[in-house]
């Protein structure tokens, strides 16, 4: 033992070496492992990710108010696929252009086959009211979520989700609002199984979803 610390007296790096190697084996064991968790049919590898990585572990259910003012929980949708969308109701392009491949999926794949869900990352200004106005604009059965800021922080870290409000001022209530643009594609059993970019056809995730039973 005192021949042991010794050594490491005199190469005090020897541990430092030690620590870093078993990081990158470790490292390289869990990417190895999460590349194998999905292994879906991707008609649209460039457009559409299945290979999901560290986001295979994207997953969780939580509860949310509708634009009826009621509680939704994740999980009692289960049973069908899944389309999902986090954003806000003033988005000028990407949230509009989500929601209608989320509708036109619906209509391809035969009315109400699949779940569309649009959560807003926007509770300040995306009130129920709001939101069911917004959902109007889209086929029915679109469901909007929102949330006090405490939840919909909660569910925005659950599910990885990166957003930013960029207020000008604390009084600013024309502000943007950062958000990802990946649209989340959920099995019958709420895991998420691939993201696709926001400009991705109707059709490949309908044949996404169709090829691998979703």
């Amino acid at each position: 033992m005192r021949k042991f610390f010794k050594i490491l007296k005199q190469y005090p790096i020897l541990p430092i070496i030690a620590i870093i190697f078993v990081g990158i084996y470790f490292s390289l064991s869990f990417y190895k492992n999460t590349d194998k968790i999905v292994k879906i049919y991707n008609p649209d590898a460039d457009n559409i990710r299945t290979n999901l990585g560290i986001f295979s572990l994207t997953q969780g259910d939580f509860t949310l108010t509708n634009q009826d003012k009621k509680p939704v929980t994740l999980s009692q949708l289960y049973g069908k696929p899944t389309l999902m969308y986090f954003g806000f109701t003033h988005c000028p392009d990407y949230c509009p252009t989500a929601l209608g491949v989320f509708d036109a999926v619906d209509s391809l794949l035969g009315d109400n086959k699949i779940n569309r869900i649009f959560v807003s990352v926007d509770p300040m200004r995306d009130t129920p009211d709001v939101l069911k106005q917004y959902a109007s604009l889209y086929k029915d059965g679109l469901i909007t979520l929102t949330g006090t800021a405490e939840q919909v922080d909660a569910v925005a870290k659950l599910w990885r989700i990166f957003y930013s409000i960029n207020k000008k001022s604390p009084d600013d209530m024309e502000y943007t609002v950062d958000h990802v643009t990946y649209m989340y594609i959920l099995n019958a059993q709420g895991k998420l199984v691939a993201m696709a970019e926001s400009d991705t056809t109707p059709d490949k995730i309908a044949e996404l979803i169709t090829k691998n039973n979703l």
